[in-house]
């Protein structure tokens, strides 16, 4: 069934609940009738189903990028810079956004255009002697956590392969599950204890593999799985304050805004510490290289850039609809995954060690989703997800998809 266009564009405008874009399902009858929303395909939880694909979607985009950027650190040796690219992109979110309601939209009304400036003060009112938007600070905030993140793997992809910081990088996890137990209250069920347990195996098994010469280490190894964990415990805060500063329902207009936000933010802040750090030698500077950098290498970074907006995309989306602890042992299938493009792109044929670890991680994964799937039947999962915020746009309903 095809919804009008009144609907669409209503749901595009954040006003309109999932609910009330759902269609009508046949019933035995062939008559229209309620189809339960609490189940989808292969009777998953419907916030379970789309969580799944976001991981996937993810783990993709963060075994891709993490190559990339390795290749291009490998003929730029500039973390920073490379980090501030991968931001800047960021800036492009939400006019790509505001793109595609015109172009759904039939008339770019002035309403819209009040929605889109009442999103930057999550949708109130402006306050009278306040300068600055909500949402403005609430990037700002998280600018000061993303730097250290990313500019940390960066910097550990100099060091490392990106097999050693993948896998180093996965302990997030248990960091994830900690801090959510005291910020989120989220209680620590037997799954939750198992899937950290596996994960944490998981991870010790490949790092001894690769400390024992299983694969190239790189150049340092200790100092790449040193700015590794920096980046996990930083990314774990992250995302657990992500959760934690989003209460409420989440528009895919609000996170275009806020992402957009912080890529103006790195802007800002960003442009001066990179000149410098390229001016004094600290890092390779991109426009006095001699000779200057390849088509190859431009390519990687800003390859590597594009990949990295979807991770981070799909990060805030997949926190969103499910819980910053599925998102975070979610993105450790990354870790077989870069064995296998390690193993294809290098030759290099991954020893028993990582292999048993990699099976470790995906049973780790796979915990996480059979606990959801009996919470789900159980009615657990429709209680859970009153207190999760959701994605309140037809992108992630039943309604017609934005993609």
């Amino acid at each position: 069934m095809e919804l009008p266009r009144e609907v669409c564009e209503r749901a595009m405008r954040g006003e309109l609940k999932p609910s009330d874009a759902r269609a009508p399902a046949a019933d035995d009858d062939g008559s229209a009738g309620a189809k339960d929303p609490d189940t989808v395909c292969f009777c998953l939880p419907p916030a379970l189903a789309r969580g799944l694909l976001v991981v996937f979607i993810m783990a993709g985009a963060q075994t891709a990028s993490s190559e990339l950027t390795s290749l291009g650190l490998s003929h730029l040796n500039a973390p920073f810079f490379t980090m501030y690219i991968h931001t800047v992109f960021m800036v492009m979110l939400a006019p790509l956004m505001a793109l595609f309601e015109w172009c759904c939209s039939s008339t770019a009304s002035k309403a819209s255009r009040d929605t889109w400036r009442s999103t930057l003060w999550l949708d109130g009112q402006p306050q009278e002697g306040v300068c600055v938007p909500p949402l403005a600070w609430l990037a700002a905030e998280f600018y000061l956590y993303f730097v250290p993140a990313n500019y940390a793997y960066a910097r550990a992809l100099v060091y490392a392969s990106p097999g050693l910081v993948t896998a180093t990088f996965s302990s997030c996890s248990a960091f994830v599950a900690v801090l959510s137990y005291f910020w989120l209250n989220e209680p620590m069920t037997g799954a939750k204890i198992a899937s950290v347990g596996l994960a944490i195996a998981g991870i010790l098994v490949p790092v001894y593999s690769f400390s024992n010469g299983g694969l190239a280490q790189g150049k340092s190894p200790s100092l790449g799985v040193a700015f590794a964990l920096l980046s996990s415990v930083s990314a774990a805060v992250y995302k657990v304050l992500y959760k934690a500063r989003f209460p409420g329902d989440l528009s895919v207009r609000q996170l275009s805004v806020f992402l957009t936000l912080m890529g103006g933010i790195n802007v800002l802040l960003g442009t001066v510490p990179c000149i410098l750090l390229g001016a004094s030698g600290v890092e390779e500077s991109a426009w006095s290289l001699d000779p200057p950098l390849s088509a190859l290498a431009w390519g990687a970074i800003l390859g590597g850039s594009v990949l990295v907006l979807v991770f981070n995309t799909s990060i805030a989306i997949g926190i969103a609809i499910t819980t910053p602890l599925f998102i975070s042992i979610g993105t450790e299938i990354t870790i077989p995954a870069t064995m296998v493009v390690d193993g294809i792109t290098k030759g290099v044929v991954p020893p028993w060690q990582q292999c048993l670890g990699a099976l470790l991680l995906v049973l780790s994964f796979v915990v996480l989703v059979l606990a959801g799937i009996s919470e789900g039947k159980a009615g657990g999962h429709g209680r859970a997800r009153s207190r999760t915020p959701q994605l309140s746009t037809p992108a992630f309903s039943r309604a017609p998809s934005m993609t």
